[in-house]
């Protein structure tokens, strides 16, 4: 009923995590386990008038925005960061972790042009799942 609220959510749960942002990624699953328990279509009314558990003033003003505008600037911002379209796209490749991808950014590694240079010029050593995930990237 509240697909919307909850999708937006995960994926702020989701960005956060690639940051390292835990205390943000726990608050926005706590977020989507309240508004999951809400049976009802869920308003800025609702919002404002009823505790929803796990949503704070913080959240409530981005599902605020989200509800009256059909957008968050926050999440648009967040999607165009770097680090965040780096670990989109390499966290696809099983045996993927964040430190593995952070470490990758920090060496300028955001996507799978910039992974096969690093790899072809010795910079970045794949494990043999790595050089799998790789490998059937577009495959899996």
């Amino acid at each position: 009923m509240n697909n919307d609220l909850v999708s937006a959510l995960l994926e702020l749960r989701d960005i956060a995590d690639i940051l390292n942002q835990d205390y943000k990624s726990k608050a926005y699953q706590k977020a989507v386990n309240g508004i999951q328990k809400i049976p009802n279509k869920i308003t800025v009314e609702t919002l404002e008038t009823t505790k929803i558990p796990g949503v704070g003033p913080g959240i409530s003003a981005k599902l605020k925005e989200l509800l009256t505008t059909g957008r968050i600037r926050e999440l648009q911002k967040l999607r165009k960061l770097k680090t965040v379209s780096a670990a989109r796209i390499l966290g696809k490749i099983i045996g993927e972790e964040t430190k593995t991808i952070e470490d990758w950014t920090t060496r300028g590694i955001y996507n799978l042009p910039d992974l096969r240079r690093a790899i072809a010029r010795g910079a970045v050593v794949l494990t043999h799942m790595q050089k799998c995930g790789l490998k059937y990237y577009t495959d899996l």
